[in-house]
Order: C-alpha cells, then structure tokens, then sequence
C-alpha cells in the first residue's frame, strides 16, 4: 500500500519469481518465513561465490542497487509470500541489480535450487516440531 499511495512503481523486464503459499493464516509467521527465503536466496548467491550482498529486512541488496523485491501477505484461506528477483536491470525506475550482472548463467537451475532448498528447511522445521515434548 506504501508504494501505491506514493506512485513508486517496482519494475524490470525480466524476473524470476517465487509464490509461496503455506495453510495458515499467521502474518507474522508468513512474515519470517519470506525473510527465511530471502536468507535462503542470498545462501544459494553465496555458494555461487556472490559474496557482495548485503540483506535488510526483505530484500537483498549490492550497495544501493536493488535485486529483490519481496511481499508476504493472507488470502482468506492462507498465506502468501511474493518475492521477485531481477534477471536483468534494464529500464528499471531505481537503481538495480541482476542476477545477470552476479554472474549467474542459469536463472531457473537457480530458482529450482532455491526452492528445494526453502522446502527442506520447512520440512525439516515441521519435524523438528513433532520431536520434542511440552515442558510442565
């Protein structure tokens, strides 16, 4: 709603999305769960040997240049996260970044990377749940 009232429109040409959408109606859960798979998006740049990104709150970011945009939201029957990020930086109305110019040659080997990595995480979160007993 922030960048709607302002008119500051989020754009780039070419873009590789993540929708996440997990059964619950808890914003802030969904909340650490979007800042979990931007950690997770900068993890997998790293093992890439993209060691120049700094991350505040959710996004990701090379100095003042932009990779990431990123929303967590609810529907009326879950939760949702939206996180996009730059291919490449062209005609972009802010200063960006790409995966492009991180030197990263396969944008959806990359996200599928991401993605199996964020869902072990939650899988192995939901184990880790069933694996202890309340304390009295």
């Amino acid at each position: 709603m922030e960048d709607v009232l302002a008119k500051d429109w989020i754009f780039s040409e070419d873009m590789l999305h993540f929708i996440v959408e997990h059964f619950e109606m808890d914003l802030e859960k969904t909340i650490i769960r979007q800042r979990l798979l931007i950690a997770m998006i900068k993890e997998e740049l790293e093992k890439l040997g993209v060691t120049t990104l700094s991350r505040s709150g959710d996004d990701l970011y090379e100095g003042d240049k932009k990779l990431s945009v990123s929303i967590a939201t609810l529907s009326p029957v879950s939760s949702l996260i939206h996180c996009g990020l730059n291919v490449l930086n062209v005609n972009t109305p802010i200063p960006t970044i790409g995966l492009a110019n991180l030197q990263v040659k396969d944008p959806l080997s990359f996200g599928e990377s991401v993605a199996q990595h964020y869902c072990d995480e939650v899988r192995s979160m939901r184990l880790a749940r069933c694996k202890v007993r309340g304390v009295q």
